[in-house]
């Protein structure tokens, strides 16, 4: 297989831009206060849980716009899983949204997905938007994402063979579960991390981290297991999430390759829909 080329694309990116960097610096700013708290309060695990730099949340309940969708509420638990659904043919693409967002930021990106034949799913997490009640921890994410994905896919006569997972920051943890679980056939990883405590790692000290975070998203255990194709995209420049996460899962994936963006940051999400990385992901959805 030849190696993909390096991308750089001009432009700005679409709405969302301005509105995702500022939420880039406010989680940013999180991260440094919680430090600073933890190493106030105690270095054990037992007196203080830097989990809480994971989840700044986001209880914005705008609602996508894409084709002829609606909010759909699928019980989960006793919670009720939350997302917008917009139904086009059998072929599905699910949306696993950053961090400090809602899934009304991937609006635009679900709607180019959308206008190339496909279903869109965009998935919320409990503790964000319209399921801000409830508390925002890995397994209630990776719950109601299962309970989504299964309820479309068997109301709709979806298959797994016909479902993409799409995870973009924060999101791609999720849409590694999911693949894990066997709900999908492709992946499209944009900005991912090898784990939650590696990227903590890269903002404190090394190895203090692991001993305080309980919501890890391993993507770096699991990605040895999955077998199905997957596209990776991150910018170079990337100050939230390393760039060199990326060059370390990729080999780590049975069937990955990597699509390197020269002159982006973690806002690389924006390209996605224009130019050459849709030309990328729209070959890499026709293998």
């Amino acid at each position: 297989m030849l190696a993909p080329p390096v991308i750089s694309i001009d432009g700005a990116g679409h709405n969302h831009m301005k509105e995702r960097e500022t939420i880039r610096r406010r989680i940013r700013l999180i991260i440094a206060c919680t430090f600073i708290t933890a190493m106030t309060v105690s270095c054990h695990r037992s007196a203080f849980d830097l989990s809480g730099f994971i989840y700044p949340g986001n209880d914005s309940t705008m609602v996508p716009r894409i084709g002829a969708g609606e909010m759909i509420s699928v019980p989960s638990g006793e919670r009720l899983s939350r997302g917008y659904f917009s139904p086009r043919g059998q072929r599905l693409v699910v949306f696993f949204h950053g961090n400090g967002e809602s899934m009304y930021h991937m609006e635009i990106t679900g709607k180019k997905f959308y206008e190339a034949g496909y279903g869109i799913l965009l998935a919320e997490y409990p503790g964000y938007g319209v399921s801000a009640q409830y508390e925002a921890n890995e397994k209630n994410i990776y719950e109601d994402g299962d309970a989504l994905i299964r309820h479309v896919q068997s109301s709709h006569s979806i298959s797994p063979r016909d479902t993409v997972l799409f995870g973009y920051s924060l999101g791609t943890g999720v849409a590694v579960e999911m693949a894990s679980r066997g709900l999908g056939s492709k992946m499209i990883l944009i900005a991912p991390y090898t784990a939650t405590y590696d990227v903590a790692a890269h903002y404190f000290i090394p190895g203090l981290p692991r001993m305080l975070i309980n919501d890890i998203y391993e993507t770096k255990n699991k990605a040895p297991s999955i077998t199905m194709p997957v596209l990776i995209i991150h910018g170079k420049r990337d100050k939230t999430i390393p760039f060199r996460m990326s060059e370390e899962l990729t080999p780590l994936f049975r069937d990955a390759v990597m699509i390197p963006v020269e002159d982006a940051g973690h806002e690389v999400i924006v390209r996605v829909t224009d130019g050459e990385l849709w030309k990328a992901v729209s070959d890499f959805l026709a293998r």
